[in-house]
Parts: C-alpha cells; sequence; structure tokens
C-alpha cells in the first residue's frame, strides 16, 4: 500500500521551475519545441513572492530545476536560489534543490557556485558509450557532447563537495548490445565515486517529432531489460539507484507539486508542455496562483482515490480520457 500523506501535505512544496525552454542539444528523441526563452525578470519576482507566501507553512521547500536546459540560464537559478536560502533562514525552514542537466554547461565554476547556493542533486543522461550517446544527444550545432559531459563528471567526482549525480542511462533497441561498453569507457573515479548512483531507462515516444523514426521496447521488454542491465552493472561494481522496485508516485501526481514554465504558465507534468490537460494555471504578478481547480484535481485524482496504476502516471490515463472525449465528440 502507498503512503500517499507525503504528496498531500501542505507542509511540502515541489517547484519544479524551468528558468528557460531554450536548449543547447538537440537529441533525437526530445519532446520539446524550444520556442519559449528565459524568464523575464518580472516573472521571476512572482517566483519570489510565491515562495514568500508559502515559506511559513511549509516544514520543507524543494525547488527542482528542469528546461529546456536550466543551465543556460544560470543567473537567473544562482538569484532564485539566493532569495530561497534567505528566506529559509529567515524562518527556519529545511530548503533542497536538485537539477536535471545535460551537464554539457556543468563546468567547475557552475558547479561550486550551484553547491554553494543548495543546489546538490544532478540527474545527468548518458544514451550509452560515446559512438551511441553521439548519435542522439547532439548539440544545436550538431556537434558531439559525450567528451565534454564526461570530463566535467570526472572533476565533480574530484572534488569533496556533498552532492549526489543520478546518472540515467538511456538504452533502446539501436544501442542496446553496445551499452556494456559504456561500463568500460567511464573513468573510475566516476564509477568508484559512491556519490554517482546509475539507472537504466528505456526510451519511450513522448509526442516528440522523430517519434516514428525510432523503435522502443513494452513495458515487459523493459522490465526484464532493466533488471538485466543491474545485474551487469553490479558486476562492474556499479553504485545503483536504491528502491528502484519501490512503488513509484509520480511528482505530477502529488497535491504539493507544481510546474511553473518560463512564460509562468502552471503545468502538474514536465512531458506534454503544451497539452491543453497539461495547463492548470498561470503564476500572476504578486505571487499569485490563479488556478484550474477542476483540471488540477484530475492530476491528483489517482492518489485520492488510491489507484496505484495511474499515480505512477497520471498523464497517460488523462491523455486516454482526453482522446475518449475527443471521439465521443465526433
Amino acid at each position: 500500500m502507498v503512503n500517499i500523506a507525503p504528496h498531500l501535505t501542505n507542509t511540502y512544496l515541489n517547484l519544479i521551475i524551468l528558468p528557460t525552454e531554450k536548449c543547447n542539444f538537440r537529441c533525437t528523441y526530445c519532446y520539446e519545441d524550444f520556442e519559449i526563452g528565459k524568464m523575464k525578470p518580472e516573472l521571476i519576482d512572482s517566483v519570489k513572492k510565491l515562495i514568500d507566501a508559502r515559506i511559513q507553512d511549509l516544514d520543507t521547500l524543494e525547488i527542482s530545476w528542469f528546461g529546456g536546459e536550466p543551465l543556460l540560464a544560470k543567473e537567473i537559478i544562482y538569484d532564485l536560489m539566493n532569495h530561497a536560502q534567505k528566506i529559509k533562514k529567515v524562518f527556519g525552514k529545511t530548503l533542497k534543490s536538485n537539477m536535471t542537466t545535460n551537464a554539457y554547461l556543468l563546468d567547475s565554476e557552475s558547479f561550486k557556485e550551484l553547491v554553494d547556493r543548495g543546489v546538490n542533486v544532478f540527474q545527468i543522461t548518458l544514451d550509452g558509450p560515446s559512438i551511441d550517446h553521439n548519435k542522439s544527444r547532439i548539440l544545436a550545432n550538431g556537434g558531439d557532447t559525450f567528451s565534454k559531459v564526461v570530463r566535467n563528471l570526472e572533476y565533480i567526482s574530484k572534488t569533496s563537495f556533498d552532492f549526489e549525480v543520478l546518472l540515467r542511462i538511456h538504452y533502446h533497441p539501436r544501442n542496446l548490445k553496445q551499452l556494456e561498453s559504456l561500463f568500460r569507457e567511464l573513468p573510475s573515479s566516476i564509477v568508484q565515486d559512491v556519490r554517482f548512483k546509475f539507472f537504466f531507462k528505456a526510451i519511450h515516444h513522448l509526442g516528440g517529432e522523430n517519434d516514428s523514426e525510432f523503435s522502443v521496447y513494452s513495458e515487459y521488454e523493459e522490465k526484464t531489460l532493466t533488471q538485466n542491465l543491474n545485474e551487469l552493472a553490479v558486476k562492474y561494481s556499479f553504485n545503483l539507484c536504491e528502491d528502484q522496485n519501490s512503488q513509484y508516485v509520480c511528482y505530477a501526481a502529488a497535491a504539493n507539486s507544481l510546474v511553473i514554465r518560463a512564460n509562468g504558465k502552471i503545468n502538474k507534468c514536465t512531458v506534454g508542455l503544451n497539452d491543453d490537460i497539461n495547463s492548470v494555471g498561470e503564476l500572476l504578478e504578486g505571487g499569485i496562483l490563479k488556478m484550474n481547480n477542476e483540471l488540477f484535481r484530475k492530476w491528483i485524482n489517482p492518489l485520492l482515490e488510491s489507484n496505484e496504476t495511474e499515480m505512477a502516471c497520471p498523464y497517460n490515463s488523462l491523455k486516454k480520457e482526453s482522446r475518449e472525449i475527443a471521439v465521443l465528440n465526433i
């Protein structure tokens, strides 16, 4: 039985912030359109005021940085984290922060600036060994990315900072047989560092313009292959993420989690950003949230109804419902 209380409590708030929706990569399977640039100053001020308005009622504020590529807007991240740090000290609250980044811009200076401000958990993706990674995780100008990302990871491994890097290893029918090469290709300083944790994830069709050009594994195949890869990684002494088999509650199903886009729109999920069913509100001037409460409730219904399948991915069930309604209206 899933404990739903942590996902409904008003004493915790997770703000998933997109400081920009531009990206320096053009991953072949990406679903984003990169049309929205950096947050404007007035929106940044509204985010600060939202934090100010909520902080007294919270025990914990968690800020998750997403994009686009968030490190294209470092100055916004530094500014908002500086503000959050000041506010949490005044009220004696807990502040956590993490970032999903491609790590191409995660150089030594940026890493130190982030950790100093409390951003100390990073999710970073590798698409297998360099020969495969450079085919799918490509710079916007067409260049390779693997070597620079790994160099940045090497630097991080040589610091004494308190951090955690979750290395998300993508696999798919085209790179599966070569994946073991990655285990030999990564520097030992990364593999042997317990601050680096690995997990395997099959790529999916997420609505990107190239979805029809690549095949994916079924849910059953993914479960079996992930287990096989975990066993192989252990043989190479990789540190795996814990609780990989525990019941998963998606952040999008949680009542205390909001996605703040770079244009001020409020979403529940970081996939399908422009889907109408994903747009549940807007952050207005002064930190005021204008919400579509009926639509918001649909996202958290799986928790309220203890539907363990749908709470793992409420977006899938909402998309299905939306398609069925569209058919009925034809």
